[in-house]
């Protein structure tokens, strides 16, 4: 049985927990890392506070909400971040829920939520590291109150099964891992694990990604965001609801450097980053291997924005007008933005 949690990649991109961590993965605080501001100047907040210091400190921070992100695997290509209990609240989910809730894979996820006594805006973050090049092995994790509980796990196993109707007899429970009763598992089928590390936090795993979850878990190996793509996440804004960062698969950069006018090999990575306080705020870099490739990328995306005006109804020109290009290094940089009225119309367009 494929589990559904994990084919949250799918919703989560059709929506198209991490900051540069302040702590390390020993326990200890780390030395201050320097993350840049998001729009406006702020802040990221997300997962970059050190522990009170009456806290005790915990064995690995890997397995607290706080430090989930150190569990996504070095080798994934992307990371996808959605932050659910702010995005329920916001004009963006009230424009576009009924598309996505026409979707057969949200659904079910919401009714099993349902069912266990869990809403959408229980859930804080929902951290999802891909790799595409591969096998698309993934890994997932979740933070909220309460969403960590074996008996909430043990539910909403029990209830997807049951809505994808694959009863496949899988374990009730979770179980200890056998060399270490701290961490708990309930298998998904398909190979697909849930780790139970902290009452507020739960991760799925692929097969391929199990052992490093569990290595991870334990502060041994390498975290995506300390290594492989530590660099992207400097570069995009953190503390934003929506955000998503990766390196492009070989035929998706094809198709853009088509698109672009580029040549092979030119284009590299692609960071988007969505704000939802006051309609829609977009940001998004697309990294090239030079300022050149970025200029003239550039150039053609400019030469777009009026065969959109042309398709636009009067009421989105003004949105076409604000949008910014430009060039920051080998980076092409966009930025969008939608009023609530605007988003509200914009919704109204796209059928359930």
């Amino acid at each position: 049985m494929a589990s559904n949690l994990l084919r949250l990649a799918g919703v989560c991109r059709s929506l198209s927990l991490v900051a540069a961590l302040s702590l390390g993965c020993d326990g200890r605080p780390a030395s201050d890392a320097s993350v840049e501001p998001g729009p406006g100047g702020s802040e990221p907040t997300l997962l970059t506070e050190a522990p009170a210091a009456s806290e005790p400190e915990p064995v690995c921070k890997a397995r607290t909400p706080r430090g989930g992100p150190l569990l996504i695997p070095d080798g994934v290509e992307w990371l996808i971040h959605v932050a659910p209990a702010e995005l329920v609240h916001s004009q963006l989910w009230v424009s576009f829920a009924p598309a996505l809730e026409a979707n057969e894979i949200f659904a079910n996820i919401q009714t099993t939520l349902d069912l266990c006594g869990v809403g959408l805006g229980a859930i804080e973050h929902v951290l999802l590291g891909m790799r595409t090049s591969e096998d698309s092995s993934g890994a997932l994790v979740i933070t909220g109150p309460g969403v960590g509980r074996p008996e909430l796990a043990a539910c909403v196993v029990a209830n997807t099964e049951a809505l994808s109707g694959q009863l496949d007899g899988l374990p009730a429970s979770p179980t200890p891992l056998p060399d270490d009763a701290q961490v708990q598992t309930l298998a998904l089928g398909d190979g697909d694990t849930m780790y139970l590390l902290d009452p507020d936090m739960l991760v799925v795993s692929g097969a391929s990604f199990g052992p490093e979850i569990v290595a991870l878990s334990r502060c041994q190996g390498f975290p995506a965001i300390e290594h492989g793509l530590a660099e992207l996440v400097r570069r995009v804004d953190t503390g934003a609801p929506l955000w998503l960062a990766g390196q492009l698969p070989a035929d998706a950069a094809r198709d853009f450097e088509t698109a672009l006018n580029l040549e092979p090999g030119s284009i590299r990575d692609l960071i988007v980053s969505a704000r939802v306080e006051n309609g829609l705020d977009i940001g998004a870099r697309l990294g090239t291997a030079s300022p050149h490739f970025a200029s003239t990328a550039q150039s053609m995306i400019e030469s777009f924005v009026p065969m959109l005006r042309g398709l636009a109804p009067p009421s989105l020109i003004p949105a076409l007008d604000r949008i910014e290009i430009s060039t920051l290094g080998a980076d092409v940089t966009i930025r969008a933005a939608l009023s609530d009225t605007e988003l509200a119309e914009l919704g109204a367009m796209i059928p359930p």
